[in-house]
C-alpha cells in the first residue's frame, strides 16, 4: 500500500509542476530523404552493381542545390553505391552543360547521404594524384569492386571532346574514402580508349576484368579484348576470347562498340556458359558499303552464345527487329515473376536518324523475349501491358529494383533530370506486366 502512496504522491507532483517546466522532446527533422542503410557486393558484373534500391531518387533535385542548373538526362551518369562505407548509399553524378555537353569536361560531384539531415550533401572529391585530368565529359560509370575489397571503385572517361580531337582520360578511382577520405586515380588510357566497357569475372578467378573495344586494329578495324585483373589493379591485355572475321569491313560492323555501357556478359540461357548481350546503334548510323557489311548491320543487336571455345559470329542470334523502333537503347536481362529464369527486355526506340536519337520527344517500345536454349521467343503482346507509346520520350536508361518491397523487381526509368522527369514503371501483378505509372 505505501508503495502505492508515494506513486500517487510523484504523480500529483509531477502534475502540480508549471507546464513551462516541463522539457518538450527534440523534434524529428523533416527528412527528405529516409534511407535505410544496405550492403551490397560490388564484386558483380555492372549491369547488376548500377541497379541501387535508390534509383527511384532524382539526381538532378539534389544537383540543383549545388548550383547544376541542367544534366543531361540521360548522360549525367547517377552513380549510386556506399562511396563513404558507412552503410548508407551515395552519388556520383557528373554535372554536365546544355549548351554543349561535350564542350568541357567536368569533375564528377560527390554527394554524401547525410543520416541526420536525411538528404544528400556535396563533398569535393579528393585525389591522391593527377587532379587537374579527372574529368568526365559523359556520364557512362561503371561501379565494381576491383580490389576486392568490399568498397566500391569507380571507372569511367574515355570520351572525345566536341571538336573530336582529343579523349578524355580512362580512370579507375579506388575507393578509399572511409579510410582517409581520399580517390587514389589508376590510368587505363594507355589501354581503354573510349569507356564503352562492361566488367565481369570472365576467367573466373574472383574478381572483376574488364571488356573494351580496341579500334584501329591492323587488318580487323575493331577488336574485342578484356583486361585481366591481376589483383591491386594490375591488368593484363587478353585477346584471346573473341574468333575475328576475316573481311575487316565486316569484323568492323559486327563488333562495333556498345553504347552507354550496354554490353552484358550472364549465362542467360543457364547452359552453364557466360553468354554476351550486345547492343549498338541502329543500321542508319553507318554507310552501307557491301552485301557482306550489309548483313552485319542487321546483325548489331545479339546474343553471342557462350562456349568452351571461343565467342564467335557462328554462335549468335540477332535480336529480333521492331519496325519502326529499329533503334535499340537497351538489352537487358529481368526474372519479372521470380521464377528463377530471366527473360530478355529490349528497350527501343522510333529515332530514324542521328537527329531524333538526341530527342527527347520519340516513342519507346518496350519488347520483351524469352529464351529456349539459343531460340528468342517474342512474347511482349502476351506478358506486357502499355508496352509502347510515340511522342512521348525514350526509357532509357532503365534500372530494376523492388520499389515497392513486395519482392517483385520492377523496371523504372532512371530519373536524372528535372525537366524531363517522366515517370515510368512496369511490374508483375500476378498474370502480366503491368504499367502503374
Amino acid at each position: 500500500m505505501k508503495y502505492k502512496l508515494l506513486l500517487l504522491s510523484l504523480v500529483l507532483f509531477s502534475c502540480s509542476k508549471d507546464i513551462d517546466d516541463i522539457p518538450n522532446p527534440t523534434p524529428t527533422p523533416n527528412k527528405k530523404y529516409e534511407l535505410s542503410q544496405t550492403y551490397r557486393n560490388y564484386n558483380e558484373p555492372h549491369h547488376i552493381t548500377r541497379n541501387s534500391s535508390n534509383s527511384w531518387i532524382n539526381v538532378h533535385e539534389i544537383m540543383i542545390q549545388n548550383g547544376v542548373d541542367w544534366v543531361g538526362p540521360d548522360q549525367s551518369g547517377p552513380a549510386f553505391a556506399d562511396w563513404s562505407g558507412d552503410g548508407y548509399e551515395d552519388i556520383i553524378v557528373s554535372p554536365l552543360s546544355l549548351d554543349c555537353w561535350t564542350c568541357e569536361g567536368e569533375i564528377p560531384q560527390l554527394y554524401i547521404y547525410d543520416t541526420d539531415l536525411g538528404d544528400f550533401i556535396y563533398e569535393e572529391m579528393v585525389f591522391t594524384s593527377n587532379g587537374n585530368e579527372i574529368l568526365n565529359r559523359i556520364g557512362n560509370k561503371i561501379i565494381g569492386d576491383f580490389d576486392n575489397d568490399g568498397d566500391p571503385d569507380l571507372l569511367f572517361g574515355g570520351y572525345k571532346d566536341a571538336d573530336y580531337d582529343t579523349y578524355d582520360k580512362v580512370w579507375i578511382l579506388e575507393n578509399n574514402y572511409s579510410i582517409d577520405g581520399t580517390f587514389i586515380p589508376h590510368d587505363l588510357s594507355d589501354f581503354i580508349k573510349i569507356n564503352e566497357t562492361a566488367t565481369v569475372d570472365i576467367d573466373s578467378d574472383g574478381d572483376l576484368d574488364i571488356f573494351f573495344i580496341k579500334q584501329n586494329v591492323p587488318n580487323y578495324s575493331n577488336k574485342p579484348m578484356f583486361l585481366i585483373n591481376n589483383g591491386n589493379f594490375n591488368f593484363t591485355l587478353d585477346d584471346s576470347y573473341f574468333e575475328l572475321i576475316e573481311n575487316s569491313e565486316a569484323n568492323h560492323t559486327f563488333y562495333n562498340n556498345g553504347e552507354n555501357n550496354n554490353t552484358i556478359f550472364e549465362d542467360i540461357n543457364q547452359d552453364g556458359y557466360i553468354d554476351v548481350l550486345w547492343n549498338q546503334p541502329a543500321d542508319w548510323w553507318d554507310e552501307l558499303e557491301s552485301n557482306e557489311v550489309k548483313d552485319m548491320l542487321v546483325r548489331k543487336n545479339k546474343i553471342l552464345w557462350g562456349s568452351n571455345d571461343k565467342y564467335s559470329y557462328n554462335r549468335h542470334t540477332t535480336i529480333p527487329n521492331i519496325e519502326g523502333f529499329q533503334l535499340v537503347d537497351g538489352i537487358e536481362p529481368w526474372d519479372y515473376n521470380n521464377d528463377g529464369i530471366k527473360e530478355l527486355v529490349v528497350i527501343r526506340d522510333n529515332a530514324t536518324s542521328w537527329d531524333d536519337a538526341h530527342s527527347t520527344t520519340q516513342g519507346f517500345y518496350v519488347q520483351i523475349l524469352q529464351i529456349n536454349n539459343r531460340e528468342l521467343i517474342d512474347i511482349t503482346e502476351s506478358i506486357i501491358q502499355n508496352y509502347t507509346e510515340v511522342n512521348n520520350t525514350n526509357l532509357k536508361p532503365v534500372r530494376f529494383i523492388d520499389i515497392d518491397g513486395d519482392g517483385y523487381l520492377s523496371m523504372i526509368r532512371l530519373k536524372t533530370n528535372i525537366e524531363f522527369n517522366y515517370s515510368f514503371e512496369w511490374e508483375w501483378n500476378g498474370s502480366a506486366i503491368q504499367r502503374i505509372k
